[in-house]
């Protein structure tokens, strides 16, 4: 038995679809919508405060937050794409906490964001932020914020890249202008896209 959030977005969706033998339980805010996308092994709620503790829950994947690609990073913008991850990572961690049996893993999202922009300089895990700005603090918190459940479960902190899928996400987005044959480089065409493929997100998560 598996707790999603974020379940009905792309990761959700394809991780769901590619393990039919667990059951999930959804998070989400268009239960009815939720209901026509996903398979019959997923039950959907629309609130955490549906629950008291996470007792009948073998793992928690946590993958909830405003999209990054749709609007303009105003500072309203700024402020909800934050608040959408930390609240609801916060509300995880209680419920965990309030557990007398909880869940044997906590997989929660984070970006590669964190560790800035280093230009063609390869970035691993071993290392840690070295300058600051809005990725990087959005993504230190909410890894802080996963990590007081560690006392209690295991966590696990996935740090993503761009995820790239035919059928939707950024590269749908990207594909547009080419398909017009207007795609090309933007400025010197030195920016960096770190990317990850669908199917490796999926398998990652399952390993």
């Amino acid at each position: 038995n598996i707790l999603i959030t974020g379940g009905t977005g792309l990761i959700g969706q394809q991780f769901i679809n590619k393990h039919p033998q667990h059951n999930f339980t959804v998070l989400t805010r268009s239960p009815d919508k939720a209901k026509a996308d996903l398979p019959s092994n997923v039950s959907v709620v629309e609130s955490l405060s549906t629950f008291q503790h996470l007792n009948d829950f073998d793992g928690v994947i946590n993958l909830a937050g405003e999209p990054i690609i749709d609007k303009r990073w105003t500072d309203h913008q700024k402020q909800v794409i934050c608040d959408s991850r930390w609240t609801i990572t916060e509300q995880l961690v209680e419920l965990i906490r309030a557990s007398e049996h909880p869940p044997s893993v906590f997989i929660s999202g984070s970006a590669i964001g964190i560790y800035g922009d280093h230009g063609e300089l390869v970035v691993t895990e071993r290392d840690v932020p070295s300058q600051v700005d809005f990725a990087t603090t959005l993504c230190q918190r909410w890894e802080s914020i996963a990590q007081q459940a560690e006392p209690y479960t295991r966590v696990v902190l996935i740090r993503t890249g761009i995820v790239l899928d035919h059928q939707g996400g950024a590269l749908a987005k990207m594909l547009t202008p080419f398909k017009f044959c207007l795609g090309g480089k933007i400025g010197n065409g030195r920016q960096y896209m770190s990317w990850i493929h669908i199917q490796d997100m999926v398998s990652a998560m399952a390993f």
